[in-house]
């Protein structure tokens, strides 16, 4: 299938006039629907390329829908209700790894977005602590990359604590009403729980950069046999977002606008710098070397260890990186 795509965009690629300007205006827009969480580190290139006119500049219209987390998208994209998703490892393993989709633009690494808190009163302090303890966390997301790493460290495995499968809003939530022992946050709930006295156990840095979590833009099979020329535009508009990001007014607007309710400016920032973001040209690099897929197989082995994945396949079939390197040359026209 990526034999075919690679090929129309080669032809594409060859009159990128055929992408600005006069000639964009006059096609018509190509409809895309978009998955995403509201989390620091995930969401905001899709807000800003939507919010700066990136994607319609780009013959895009994009509807940015936002999930609780990633078990949910990836129900969607299945379903066939969303035609992409920018999101976490979880998704990029259950749909481009398994081959139900293909990961385009590659956008983060997860090096600390995803930790282990314990209440005060539970006397947990550590991950052998957790033995016989409920842990609350979305299963099959990035938090149960986390959970399978720490414990595989300790010597344990999930038949030595009481898993509960909660969204991460929700884990804060009970967390904080010490409803159960210990969960997963995502790094935006660390000030509310530190100030209510939880203390961290461990976090996805203990186990970095062994455990890179890689997050991007899947888009579904049926999409991208579909609209294999909107690819590179859909590349393009998430990288020149990036870029954009790397300016922190651009930053303090997507706090004010859909962050500012939740969460101080300084818990966001915070939040946002638990990311890495590498550059174009950077992703273009660990495309050529391995990285990318050395770093998505890794997470899919996890899941796939704890029953979260029953197949992994190429990453041939699943990373498309001649879509990325054409999207970063129409950024860089």
């Amino acid at each position: 299938m990526l034999d075919k795509i690679f090929a129309a965009i080669g032809a594409a690629t060859l009159s990128l006039a055929a992408f600005t300007g006069g000639a964009q205006a006059q096609e018509d827009p190509v409809k895309v629907r978009i998955g995403t969480l509201l989390s620091e580190i995930v969401g905001p290139p899709l807000y800003v390329a939507d919010d700066y006119g990136i994607f319609a500049e780009n013959g895009l219209e994009v509807e940015v829908i936002k999930f609780d987390n990633g078990t949910q998208m990836t129900q969607a994209l299945v379903g066939g209700s969303l035609d992409g998703a920018l999101a976490g490892a979880a998704v990029v393993s259950s749909i481009a790894v398994r081959g139900l989709g293909v990961m385009v633009t590659p956008t983060y690494l997860e090096y600390d977005t995803n930790l282990i808190y314990a209440t005060d009163a539970s006397g947990i302090t550590s991950v052998e602590d957790l033995r016989g303890q409920q842990l609350a966390f979305p299963f099959g997301t990035t938090a149960h990359v986390l959970v399978s790493s720490a414990l595989r460290e300790a010597g344990m495995t999930f038949d030595d604590i009481r898993a509960v499968n909660m969204g991460y809003q929700a884990t804060t939530a009970a967390l904080l009403s010490e409803a159960v022992p210990a969960v997963v946050i995502s790094g935006g709930f660390v000030e509310a729980v530190t100030r209510k006295g939880a203390k961290r156990v461990t976090s996805l840095r203990d186990f970095y950069p062994e455990t890179a979590v890689l997050g991007g833009l899947v888009l579904s099979n049926a999409f991208v046999e579909s609209n294999p020329e909107a690819l590179p535009k859909l590349a393009a508009s998430v990288i020149e977002a990036q870029v954009r990001l790397t300016e922190e007014e651009v930053r303090r607007k997507v706090y004010d606008d859909y962050f500012s309710k939740l969460e101080t400016y300084e818990a966001f920032d915070y939040a946002y710098n638990l990311g890495r973001f590498p550059t174009a040209p950077e992703w273009s690099a660990f495309f050529a070397d391995g990285s990318v897929a050395n770093w998505a197989i890794f997470t899919a082995e996890i899941l796939k260890e704890v029953g979260a994945l029953d197949r992994i396949g190429d990453p041939e079939d699943f990373l498309a990186p001649d879509v990325f390197n054409a999207g970063a040359a129409l950024v860089n026209q």
